[in-house]
């Protein structure tokens, strides 16, 4: 029975884990895929936002803000383009989910996540809640003051 209740406390100590850090992990490569478009489109006075809630630091690197917030669950990438053209922000808006989408096809790869050992799962998990950012990301809705990076890549204006 022991044995049964320390697996049971594993899996869930995993679950906490990969809960805790996955999610900030995607959220990141998310907005790095922004920030990469971004510099090719030229944006000047780039800042990225990562979590909500109150800031806990920011440094400046490379022309680029980064705002750490208190909860790691989710982001934001602001910018601004010297001419603005439609096809620059939809480009922007786009280059998240694509990371999201190319992260996943890399940890899909046979071979990579693969397997039932911890890191393996991990990594499943990972190239998961990169699919599911890829999706969500991409589909086209406003809520409010937000637009998702599918409103602003298929809207008619931006």
């Amino acid at each position: 029975m022991k044995v049964i209740g320390g697996i049971v406390l594993a899996s869930l100590i995993f679950i906490i884990f990969c809960t805790l850090t996955i999610l900030p992990v995607t959220i990141v490569l998310h907005e790095l895929g922004h920030l990469f478009f971004a510099r090719l489109c030229q944006a000047k006075e780039i800042s990225i936002t990562l979590g909500i809630g109150n800031e806990l630091f920011r440094f400046k690197s490379f022309n680029t803000t980064f705002i750490f917030c208190f909860l790691p669950i989710g982001g934001q990438t602001k910018y601004e383009l010297l001419e603005t053209k439609s096809w620059q922000r939809r480009i922007i808006s786009i280059g998240g989910p694509l990371m999201n989408g190319w992260v996943a096809f890399l940890l899909l790869i046979p071979g990579i996540g693969y397997g039932t050992q911890y890191i393996t799962i991990w990594f499943q998990w990972l190239a998961m809640f990169n699919i599911w950012m890829l999706l969500i990301n991409t589909i086209p809705f406003k809520f409010g003051n937000y637009y998702s990076d599918g409103w602003i890549v298929f809207a008619k204006k931006i």
